[in-house]
């Protein structure tokens, strides 16, 4: 695996652990580390040194050339969304003192490279990509989408790096990049040429086979929400082992999680992983942590650590410094038509919940004082806003498996009850 830092210069915190990995030259299948001073990994903290949206400041070492496969991880400055996800690792990875996997909040992966020549699934065209190109899942409406490695740093540039995954050999990088592109469902070259970020386009006058047609395993998906609340919720109630998704959507680091898994990294389960899972996985060649996660978990166990504690301290502090950029971000903002429908049909729920609730129980306490009106109406909201939304997803897999699982599976165990003259033909 490859660590990038040219360029980069740490801020410091207190209590912050150094990693020292030694020379760089120690094998020939480690990457080059280039620091300016000791040589270690850094942890997200660290990765404050550049202004927002820099785009000229190098993330990579000087004679490294980015290749497809390349893993980006990086810490958006958001208030919503990764602050929540910061907030579940930090619970997660309480034994993570030195903040080297928790705080990062978003995985990428590069698909093509400024330079690099590539060919239309048909055959039938060559031509040369003329900026980065990356993949990621990113929040509805867009679900699994590509993006210019210049745009995306626009957002998390200051802490942004480049891992390249020792695991990911030559034979393993086109696989994953086309697992990758079958989740956008577009071709990469289809979207190049849509973009105009194609040069050099050639015809080929022996085209291969003609695929007109998209891969059958093509599919767009899009972002987990739910799966995203399964995470959260998963990590409150350590022993609740029952999880909850929708097919065809993934979180940013699931899908990042499911493409690593293509060259044999382990995840317990990619659908759930944190985008610090991704992270442990790429420091995995480069440090022992199992003894600091024992050491730190055992403190926990025993009400000693302080590894909460001052994760949520840190974060705050991220929040504070970063309002303004956080507020701008929180106004782009937008869901797809089918997050929007749930959020209604909740929303919807609760009303009837509500208006059922205060016909029924209005003429039992409108006489009761006022302060203990007060608190049932607070309670019952309360209540209604966590009950809608398990409403609303427990009646949506009544209805899919009652008259759309149940349908199905009599159709395809048909000829067992029922034979047809053209079944045996």
């Amino acid at each position: 695996m490859e660590i990038f830092t040219q360029n980069l210069h740490a801020e410091t915190y207190p209590d912050e652990i150094q990693i020292n990995l030694g020379s760089a030259s120690e094998s020939a299948t480690h990457a080059k580390v280039v620091t300016a001073g000791a040589t270690k990994i850094p942890n997200s903290l660290e990765i404050c040194s550049r202004p927002l949206g820099d785009v000229e400041s190098p993330i990579m070492a000087d004679g490294h050339l980015l290749q497809p496969g390349d893993i980006i991880l990086s810490r958006a400055r958001t208030l919503s969304m990764h602050a929540i996800i910061a907030l579940g690792q930090i619970y997660k990875f309480s034994w993570d003192t030195d903040n080297s996997f928790r705080f990062w909040s978003h995985p990428a992966m590069i698909v093509a490279v400024a330079g690099q020549r590539i060919r239309s699934d048909d055959g039938s065209k060559e031509a040369t990509v003329t900026e980065d190109v990356l993949v990621q899942a990113t929040v509805n409406p867009k679900g699994v989408n590509y993006a210019l490695l210049r745009e995306f740093r626009k957002a998390y540039s200051s802490r942004c790096w480049i891992f390249s995954p020792q695991r990911f050999d030559e034979p393993i990088r086109p696989i994953v990049v086309k697992h990758a592109e079958n989740e956008e469902g577009d071709t990469l070259f289809a979207w190049l040429e849509k973009n105009n970020l194609l040069a050099d386009i050639t015809r080929l006058t022996q085209a291969t086979e003609q695929k007109d047609k998209k891969s059958d395993d093509a599919r767009h998906f899009t972002y987990g929400l739910l799966s995203l609340a399964s995470i959260l919720v998963s990590q409150v109630f350590a022993r609740w082992r029952f999880r909850f998704f929708n097919e065809g959507q993934v979180t940013c680091s699931g899908f990042v999680a499911e493409l690593l898994e293509k060259a044999n990294y382990v995840f317990p389960s990619e659908i759930h992983a944190f985008p610090g899972d991704v992270a442990e996985q790429l420091y995995a060649d480069f440090q022992d942590h199992i003894e600091m996660r024992n050491n730190e978990t055992a403190k926990e166990s025993k009400g000693g650590s302080q590894g909460w504690i001052n994760g949520v301290a840190n974060l705050r502090k991220q929040i504070s410094a970063d309002r303004k950029v956080m507020v701008k971000n929180a106004t782009s903002f937008r869901l797809s038509s089918g997050a929007v429908k749930a959020l209604l049909s909740m929303i919807a729920i609760g009303a009837v919940s509500g208006w059922a609730i205060s016909e029924w129980l209005w003429p039992y306490v409108q006489n009761w004082p006022w302060l203990i009106r007060f608190a049932l109406a607070g309670f019952s909201i309360y209540a209604i806003a966590i009950a809608a939304p398990i409403t609303y997803y427990a009646l949506r897999a009544f209805l899919k498996i009652a008259f759309v699982g149940i349908p199905q599976l009599i159709a395809m165990l048909r000829p067992l009850y029922w034979r047809r003259p053209s079944d045996l033909l």
